[in-house]
């Protein structure tokens, strides 16, 4: 089965119900961290779709402990990002994007990224419920992309990954590690699949709460 083909879904998918129960915990998060709900309007030149939603909670980031010249570097960064669109009067679409970076290895991150897609009719029933699991192996250098969603063209969910960007006579080209493992068949996601989504977005949302009260309690103390 190629991307670009749809598998049949089965009876055990999540129903509008739950999918919503996952757009209100992110707006939860953001709301909690101080920020608004990015939503695009008419006349603005970013690159954002009318009528959608944009969640982005940030990263949770762990660093190693300091060595004798006081020196971190991060060891973990884990991060959701999603965006919520309406279509029509009760038909909408919900893009999901998890990434999990550990390093591995002194320069070398291993990430693990999955990339959901949700969409639901105006009869309030899901038709398309899948993820795209992807492995990357690369540097630790940090990089950022806005994710194409093809066939469809949409552009709705932001990347970050650590793969290397080279500059070659004014251009920037990606350098790709060959132990990157892409794969570009979509899987089904049935309820305990989103369950198990919902569940580690909780969790990264009360991590990442935790971090930042943390900060401006040590703000506070200086």
């Amino acid at each position: 089965m190629t991307r670009h083909e749809r598998p049949a879904l089965g009876p055990n998918r999540p129903d509008v119900e739950q999918l919503m129960d996952y757009r209100d915990l992110l707006v939860d998060i953001v709301r909690q961290q101080g920020k608004g709900i990015r939503v695009a309007r008419i006349g603005e030149l970013a690159t954002t779709r009318i009528g959608t939603e944009y969640f982005m909670p940030g990263t949770m980031t762990e660093w190693s402990i300091p060595n004798k010249q006081m020196e971190t570097k991060v060891v973990r960064e884990l991060r959701y990002s999603a965006s919520m669109r309406r279509i029509g009067e009760r038909a909408g679409r919900l893009l999901v994007l998890e990434s999990d970076s550990v390093r591995v290895q002194p320069e070398t991150f291993g990430t693990k990224r999955n990339i959901y897609r949700f969409s639901w009719g105006e009869d309030g029933e899901v038709f398309e419920s899948e993820v795209m699991p992807i492995e990357i192996f690369s540097s630790a250098q940090a990089d950022a992309e806005v994710m194409q969603f093809e066939p469809y063209g949409i552009k709705d969910v932001l990347s970050f990954d650590q793969e290397r960007t080279a500059e070659y006579g004014g251009e920037y080209s990606r350098f790709v590690n060959p132990a990157t493992n892409y794969q570009n068949d979509w899987e089904l996601v049935d309820e305990a699949g989103f369950d198990g989504l919902l569940y580690r977005t909780d969790i990264f949302g009360k991590e990442i709460l935790a971090e930042i009260a943390a900060y401006k309690s040590r703000q506070n103390m200086v």
